[in-house]
C-alpha cells in the first residue's frame, strides 16, 4: 500500500508546538542538531508521518549513511519527505510480501520561472528525451513535472543531485512515477512497478 499525504500552511508552526505534539524522545530522534526553519520543517514532516503511520514509534528513527531516515525494526515500511514553500509532502509505503518497500517524493512550487532560467537547467540536467518533451510544451508545468520526477526517482534510489543527469524519466526501468498538483505546487511520486500509486494526495490539518 502506498499513501501520499500533505500539510499546507501559510506559516510554519513553532518548533516547541511540534515537540509537544510528537513528544520529546521522538522530536530529539528526528530533528537532533537542526535549528530554526530546518528544525520546524523537519518536525512538521514527521508530524505528518505520525498522522499517516499512527503506530510508528518515531523515537526509533535512525538515518542511513546518505542521511535518509528510516524506522528501526520496521523493514516493511518506507517513507520520504519533500518540502515546497507552504507545504510538506510525505510518501509512505507498507508491504506484507517481504519485499522491501521504497518510495521517493519531490514537490516544487510554481512561481513563474523565466524561460531562460528553465532552458539553462534543461540543457544541463535533462536527457535528450526529456528535453524533447519540454521543447514540445515549454511551460513551467512541464518543466516541473520532469524535474520533480527526476528528483523523486533519485531520492527513491538514495542518490543526490549529481545523479539527475543519468535519470531519464521518459525511459524508466523498474520504477514508476505518478504526478500530482497540490495547489500551486507540482508533486511527483516514484515507486516500484506493480504497486498502485494513490489517485490523489491526502490532505492533513496543522497541529493545534
Amino acid at each position: 500500500m502506498i499513501r501520499l499525504g500533505a500539510i499546507c500552511y501559510t506559516r510554519l508552526p513553532e518548533a516547541e508546538t511540534l515537540v509537544l505534539r510528537l513528544g520529546i524522545p521522538a522530536a530529539e530522534a528526528v530533528a537532533a542538531g537542526r535549528r530554526g526553519k530546518a528544525r520546524s520543517e523537519t518536525l512538521l514532516g514527521f508530524y505528518l508521518l505520525a498522522q499517516m503511520l499512527p503506530n510508528a514509534d518515531l523515537s526509533q528513527i535512525a538515518r542511513a549513511g546518505n542521511g535518509r531516515p528510516y524506522l528501526v525494526g520496521r523493514p516493511e515500511a518506507d517513507f520520504n519527505f519533500s518540502h515546497a514553500k507552504g507545504a510538506v509532502v510525505c510518501a509512505v509505503e507498507l508491504t506484507e510480501s517481504g519485499d522491501a518497500p521504497r518510495v521517493g517524493v519531490d514537490a516544487e512550487r510554481l512561481f513563474g520561472r523565466s524561460r531562460e532560467e528553465m532552458e539553462r537547467i534543461v540543457k544541463r540536467w535533462f536527457t535528450p528525451a526529456e528535453q524533447a518533451r519540454w521543447q514540445a510544451d515549454p511551460t513551467e508545468l512541464t518543466f516541473l513535472s520532469v524535474w520533480t520526477a527526476k528528483e523523486a526517482v533519485a531520492k527513491r534510489a538514495g542518490g543526490g543531485i549529481r545523479d539527475l543527469r543519468q535519470i531519464d524519466t521518459e525511459s524508466l526501468d523498474r520504477v514508476a512515477v505518478a504526478s500530482y498538483r497540490l495547489g500551486c505546487a507540482v508533486v511527483s511520486l516514484a515507486h516500484g512497478l506493480g504497486r498502485a500509486a494513490p489517485r490523489e494526495i491526502e490532505r492533513f490539518g496543522m497541529p493545534e
